[in-house]
């Protein structure tokens, strides 16, 4: 890595003198929080950063590795939040000093398809990394792995265009799903659930133990990033990922294309994540009171890790939170202030752990299957940069995917990303336990990883709120309750929200009213029809 840059130093250097003045003039309005001094004796770098749940440690550890290396340059971290969003950001993109974004949650075809991103199929696809993902220049060892032979299988199809090439690579993958407080299970002898019912059967027995089995946010894109989770274990790696790309061989349905993909709404995947929904929201001992009256995420968080101290807080310590794998990084201040009172309460010292998704009996699944999101999250490269601004950037993007980069962003970030890597016992020892147990998954052998993303064009024409109605909308009809004769109808996708506001509402009836919702004439009409002609060969 050093050598590489040595030899592009000069050339930089040239370029960038050449451009005169453009990369350390005034910021435009998207770039308001850059606040970092200008060194004029160096060449700047100038990075775009989605600053939200993950916070930013892992930029600056990257940013100050990076400069280590490289005294000559000086990256310029510019955090945002609504700056960095798909209206602003495609206006201002073309005008803005940022040579390289992590973005959080942007419509990558949109960007493609207004020329607004740099390629990166070359940059990619060269071998620059031995056979652990360390620079092969600086080991000495045979150079054969790219970014592109690292990354996660599903993540390659959702950035490869219609004409095979990339521009840009996934970013932050969180695995949402039930977090558990280890230290509790060890208290009070429990076992892990591998199956449903041992999941339920371990609820009832918390529940007998004066214990709340859970406590999460009501907010839409928790309770629902929980269903893919089920749903993702209960269908597979195959299965799953037909949402996305809408044509393959479902091992029930069959033949899956453009033309027939409403029949998806009919995976009993489906069916089994609302019934997690179903049970939660069902029995009321299986979760806090605050729970019912609706949470925040960050209440619901800093709930759960200070349950621990009945006394303060006058309820039932919770054993389980359902969350995103980035959890402990937003509730990291609650955290600190606890490890303020005693150690034992402070960060990285209590035992908390994923669990994989419980395994369904009627499933043919033989592998964990574990649902990795957001599939909208990726580094890219402004086109509109100089070329030897572009070419920095370039190297930065390769050093961030390292495997000393990967083991820095998880480390500091607490979330995987879809790439593959391996951390030496020094490295693993410097992370919390929690952020241990998600990166155990990623080297075990019966684990895969797979996401939900706009691959197909027909899911590429939808909004983002396409994607949950996409999974969970149902148009559909209960009794009405309360003696009365009669139907209610149930629409919506709020599957928690609407199994605790109709009591009658059954998961078959959720289920069927899927296919309501989904049918093949309206199908043919809003979606099918509607595709280039080239899509319906």
């Amino acid at each position: 890595m050093k050598m590489k840059m040595k030899k592009m130093g000069t050339f930089l250097l040239a370029a960038l003198m050449a451009f005169g003045c453009g990369a350390c003039g005034e910021l435009p309005e998207i770039d308001i929080d850059q606040t970092e001094e200008i060194d004029p004796n160096r060449t700047q770098l100038y990075v775009g950063m989605f600053n939200g749940a993950l916070g930013r440690a892992w930029m600056d550890e990257l940013d100050r590795q990076y400069e280590e290396l490289h005294p000559d340059i000086q990256v310029i971290v510019t955090p945002g939040k609504s700056e960095f969003e798909d209206g602003t950001l495609l206006v201002q993109i073309a005008q803005s000093q940022n040579d390289i974004y992590f973005l959080s949650s942007n419509t990558y075809s949109t960007f493609v398809e207004s020329n607004l991103l740099e390629p990166l199929t070359d940059t990619i696809t060269e071998k620059i990394y031995d056979e652990d993902g360390n620079f092969a220049s600086d080991t000495g060892k045979a150079a054969t792995q790219s970014i592109l032979d690292t990354m996660y299988d599903p993540w390659k199809d959702l950035f490869k265009t219609d004409d095979n090439q990339y521009y840009a690579i996934p970013n932050w993958m969180s695995t949402p799903g039930i977090v558990y407080d280890a230290d509790l299970f060890e208290d009070y002898g429990y076992e892990v659930p591998e199956t449903y019912e041992e999941l339920i059967d371990l609820m009832d027995t918390m529940v007998n133990d004066k214990l709340t089995p859970f406590v999460f946010s009501t907010m839409d894109y928790i309770t629902l990033n929980s269903l893919y989770y089920m749903y993702a274990q209960y269908e597979g790696l195959n299965d799953f990922y037909l949402n996305s790309t809408f044509k393959g061989t479902d091992s029930t349905l069959g033949e899956i294309n453009y033309q027939n993909a409403y029949l998806l709404q009919t995976q009993e995947g489906k069916k089994a994540s609302l019934q997690f929904a179903h049970d939660l929201a069902r029995t009321d001992a299986y979760t806090t009171s605050t729970t019912k009256a609706g949470l925040t995420h960050l209440a619901a968080q800093g709930e759960f890790v200070r349950s621990i101290n009945t006394k303060e807080t006058g309820s039932q310590r919770v054993a389980m939170l359902l969350e995103n794998s980035y959890w402990e990084r937003e509730v990291k201040g609650t955290i600190d202030d606890m490890g303020k009172i005693t150690s034992k309460y402070g960060w990285g010292a209590r035992n908390f752990r994923y669990m994989l998704a419980p395994t369904f009996e009627d499933s043919t699944n033989t592998k964990h299957t574990v649902f990795g999101s957001t599939s909208n999250s990726y580094v890219c490269i402004n086109k509109s940069r100089p070329e030897a601004s572009k070419e920095i950037a370039k190297d930065f993007l390769q050093f961030v995917q390292s495997r000393k980069g990967l083991v820095t962003y998880v480390q500091n970030s607490g979330c995987l990303r879809a790439f593959k890597f391996t951390m030496t016992p020094e490295e693993y020892a410097a992370c919390t336990p929690f952020t241990q147990s998600i990166y155990d998954l990623t080297q075990r052998s019966d684990v895969e990883f797979v996401c939900f993303g706009k691959i197909n064009p027909i899911l590429r024409k939808q909004t983002t709120d396409f994607d949950y109605n996409w999974m969970f909308y149902t148009e559909a009809e209960t009794a009405v309750g309360g003696g009365g004769d009669g139907t209610v109808p149930v629409i919506g996708r709020s599957a928690f929200t609407m199994f605790r506001s109709y009591p009658r509402l059954t998961v078959q009836e959720y289920f069927d009213g899927f296919a309501s919702a989904w049918d093949e004439d309206d199908w043919q009409l809003s979606y099918y029809d509607k595709l280039d002609d080239k899509y319906k060969a």
